[in-house]
């Protein structure tokens, strides 16, 4: 089943791979090739950090039948569990789900939620496996995590080397974004100092939502003003301006 699952996890994010492609390559590459000073950030949009996952041409073959499917699939028939979410990616999901018998087609989304909770909690399967169910949970939750899960990830996270386990943090840290408390921030907040820019720049957004008391605000501030990553730089000014409403007045 976890087989399946980890499987499932990849199709799903080739439904929505226009916002994945290259965002890694992006932060690593513009450093290198713009050089930006930190006033010069205040004309660049806002943009999300998104994790690229690996995929590979037997499963974009699976999802265009799934997809071509659903493009045929006579409303009335549609299960119980995809009529549910309207958004395509829930949808790719769900009917993948099914066709993979990983769920009947008439489970509803509450059986489907839980199925993915347990298997990120049960601790005999791999941590990428588990970390690929808990992010899909999210998304079928208006990315909520329970607060169990929450703290379950913020403690995984300090296993985590940001030398070669990166992906698998920011994936971690953007979970956590609209979950974790002031209190855990602190566990988080370490990843500042990575010398990866991915890292650093899910990080401070993550920071962004969640530091009521601004106790990291001088932290972003030193990566906005001597930063040589310009998305790092970028997403430092953002958070700086919109969460922290910092007066940048003479800088």
């Amino acid at each position: 089943m976890m087989k399946n699952i980890k499987s499932l996890f990849i199709a799903f994010i080739l439904g929505n791979i226009s916002c994945f492609l290259g965002i890694k390559v992006l932060l690593l590459d513009e450093s290198n090739n713009v050089n930006l000073s930190p006033q010069q950030t205040t004309a660049i949009e806002y943009r999300d950090v998104i994790v690229p996952l690996s995929t590979n041409s037997v499963l974009k073959n699976k999802l265009k039948v799934v997809n071509e499917t659903l493009a045929v699939e006579d409303n009335n028939s549609t299960s119980l569990a995809v009529t549910q979410f309207i958004t395509p990616e829930n949808r790719y999901m769900l009917s993948y789900l099914v066709e993979e018998k990983v769920i009947d087609e008439n489970a509803s989304i509450d059986q489907v939620r839980q199925l993915l909770l347990d298997n990120y909690q049960d601790m005999t399967h791999e941590f990428n496996e588990r970390l690929d169910s808990i992010s899909m949970y999210s998304q079928l939750n208006n990315l909520q995590i329970p607060t169990d899960a929450v703290e379950l990830l913020v403690t995984e996270l300090e296993s985590l080397d940001d030398a070669h386990d990166s992906d698998q943090i920011v994936q971690v840290v953007n979970l956590l974004k609209n979950n974790i408390s002031d209190y855990q921030l602190l566990n988080l907040s370490n990843y500042l100092n990575s010398e990866d820019p991915y890292i650093q720049a899910s990080i401070i957004q993550t920071i962004g939502h969640a530091d009521t008391h601004n106790e990291y605000q001088d932290q972003i501030l030193h990566l906005w003003q001597n930063s040589s990553n310009k998305d790092v730089r970028e997403r430092a000014y953002f958070t700086l301006k919109n969460r922290y409403e910092y007066d940048f007045v003479g800088e």
